[in-house]
């Protein structure tokens, strides 16, 4: 996994109009007018291109004040109209890259000698600056390649909706943990939480905002929405509104429909995981429940994680499902420590000693997720040494600054054991982890490892453990 999660899915393949290139006639001079259409299900797409300029004249369908960009980003479901001019001769590359820089659809225009658009130069995923630019809309020239065009989109038209309609303003914040795959707004899944309600006739003020690190396209179904800028009573109508990382929008909408409406993030993924509410008029019925089909469902994930080293064996297989997860752990050293070492071994160091005592455990736990911070967890320990006996447990997980995890137990015999972990990535296919654990009845043990990624589901991986000692092998992550 990257250090900033920009894109949820690998594809082989990014398509324009069903084709990874397409070519459209125009002649010297044409000035064209095209609109573009994020149709993806999960990729965000940098638009750029080989001409000097592109001009934006509408946004989702709605016309808007003309103003010249050298670059967009478009959320999934976004739509901007915008107006080209040919030049003298040859063809004119314009160019859709996913965000995450690993692959391009493209579009030539016109014919002859080709004047492409050139690459993007891949994001440092350890700087975002330009993502922070784009939550803060810092950038005041809709030209920089970092700028958002939200800013200086304009309606021309005033898009209010007078003074006869009452407003009510909720919040929303839009909350997520990559690691266990999960979206929602306030943190609350469509599952744990299906409807906003609506009164006909009032305007419905949403404030939107990102907790998380990833852009999340927001759209509402049946319905178009102001999405409130600089441009004041001129805001732009919208159906969609990419909110980036840490960045925060204001949306309203006059409630002039009737029925169930699905209000989502359009990142197909995140919608199916939880991040979904029904907009719902009251005048329905206080018993009417709306259709909430699949997507009410919370999904199965199932993972497995460990190693096989020449020392030992160590690793998970766990299911989570909603805000539970029910995980096998184990550990346990390779080969017959007795036979491996001779008696001389009881004349060196305490910690040689018990390399040749530890053989490990056992543990299946049910945790409770509460955020992505803290964690509960009530489980059951199964000593594979003999002067040890098997033990009841519960305790905390809680995630500390600087992305410490800790884990605090309380076995059924009063002993205590307190752990804490960090991994650390070095660059993108090497990874350092290291491990501290006192337990009250084996006191004090450490274990450090590295770990290279050969593919996704494979790695080489050696260390040191103060139970086991040295060790080489593989890691496996499915």
């Amino acid at each position: 996994m990257l250090p900033m999660d920009v894109s949820d899915i690998a594809y082989d393949a990014f398509l324009i109009n069903g084709h990874e290139q397409q070519f459209l006639p125009a002649k010297p001079h044409d000035r064209v007018r095209l609109r573009l259409i994020n149709a993806g299900a999960a990729t965000y797409f940098f638009v750029h291109s080989a001409f000097p300029q592109m001009t934006i004249v509408a946004a989702d369908g709605n016309e808007v004040r003309p103003f010249k960009t050298n670059r967009l980003l478009m959320g999934i479901g976004e739509t901007y109209d915008i107006i080209v001019t040919m030049p003298d001769s040859g063809s004119c590359e314009i160019r859709a890259t996913a965000q995450d820089v690993s692959g391009y659809a493209s579009l030539m225009l016109g014919s002859g000698a080709a004047h492409m658009a050139g690459s993007i130069v891949r994001p440092n995923y350890y700087n975002m600056d330009h993502m922070v630019a784009q939550s803060l809309d810092m950038d005041d020239d809709p030209l920089h390649p970092n700028a958002s065009p939200y800013k200086y989109l304009r309606s021309l038209h005033k898009t209010g909706y007078g003074k006869n309609h009452p407003t009510r303003s909720i919040d929303l914040h839009l909350t997520g943990d990559m690691e266990r795959y999960r979206w929602s707004f306030n943190d609350k899944t469509l599952n744990e939480e299906s409807t906003i309600l609506v009164k006909r006739g009032e305007v419905l003020r949403i404030n939107l905002v990102n907790d998380s690190m990833m852009h999340h396209p927001i759209h509402l179904h049946g319905h178009f929405f102001r999405m409130i800028n600089e441009a004041g009573a001129h805001s732009p109508l919208k159906h969609t509104v990419d909110l980036p990382p840490m960045g925060a929008r204001t949306i309203e909408f006059l409630a002039n429909e009737k029925g169930d409406w699905f209000f989502h993030c359009h990142l197909i993924y995140h919608m199916d995981a939880g991040m979904a509410r029904v907009v719902s008029y009251d005048d329905q019925g206080a018993d009417h429940r709306p259709e909430l089909g699949p997507s009410a469902y919370e999904p199965w994930y199932w993972m497995v994680d460990g190693v096989i080293q020449s020392n030992m064996t160590m690793g998970m297989a766990g299911i989570m499902w909603g805000r539970e997860n029910f995980i096998l752990g184990w550990e346990r050293a390779m080969g017959d420590h007795e036979e491996n070492h001779n008696d001389t071994l009881l004349q060196k160091p305490d910690h040689q000693m018990k390399i040749k005592e530890h053989k490990g455990e056992n543990q299946f736990v049910w945790s409770h997720y509460f955020d992505p911070n803290i964690s509960s967890m009530v489980g059951y320990r199964f000593s594979l040494e003999n002067s040890e006996d098997n033990r009841f447990f519960a305790g905390v997980s809680y995630r500390l600054p600087y992305l410490i995890r800790t884990e605090l137990s309380l076995n059924n015999s009063g002993e205590a054991r307190i752990a804490l972990s960090k991994s650390l990535q070095i660059t993108e296919r090497l990874e350092l982890m290291g491990r501290m654990q006192y337990d009250s009845a084996d006191e004090w043990e450490h274990a450090v490892s590295a770990e290279y990624t050969l593919t996704k589901n494979f790695g080489l991986t050696g260390g040191y453990d103060s139970n086991h000692g040295w060790g080489v092998g593989l890691g496996f992550h499915f």
